[in-house]
């Protein structure tokens, strides 16, 4: 993560932890103690279930996805979230939206392709000792 320490990385994580476990447990409780008695009880099982899941894939998953955002260039980054944002609105403008961000990312690589190299003969700002 961009600015933090470790420990506070190790602290999210286990955050992330204990949020999915309270989460799967909040719902195996539910399920076990409603039953199947209304839609509402249902729902409510269901959105614990899916939070803890995918709480707990996140959990499994926060180094490499720290890495991947170290990486990933924010305009990029912010594209793709308004990608699935505006699919999850309106699912049918994906046919329209999925190429635009895929001429992104082919700029991106193409950015990054033909990105000039860093000079090796060009001197360091060292400082001689006297």
């Amino acid at each position: 993560m961009i600015g933090l320490t470790p420990l506070h990385d190790s602290m999210r994580r286990h955050g992330f932890g204990l949020f999915a476990i309270a989460f799967l447990t909040a719902a195996i409780g539910l399920h076990f103690s409603w039953g199947s008695s209304n839609d509402n009880s249902l729902w409510v099982t269901a959105v614990c279930a899916r939070v803890g899941v995918l709480l707990g894939a996140i959990w499994l998953a926060l180094p490499q996805l720290a890495q991947v955002a170290d990486r990933t260039p924010p305009w990029f980054a912010g594209g793709a979230v308004f990608v699935g944002l505006i699919t999850a609105i309106r699912p049918r403008w994906i046919i329209y939206i999925l190429p635009l961000l895929a001429a992104m990312a082919v700029l991106q690589f193409w950015g990054w392709l033909f990105k000039p190299l860093a000079n090796p003969k060009r001197k360091t700002n060292r400082t001689k000792p006297d």
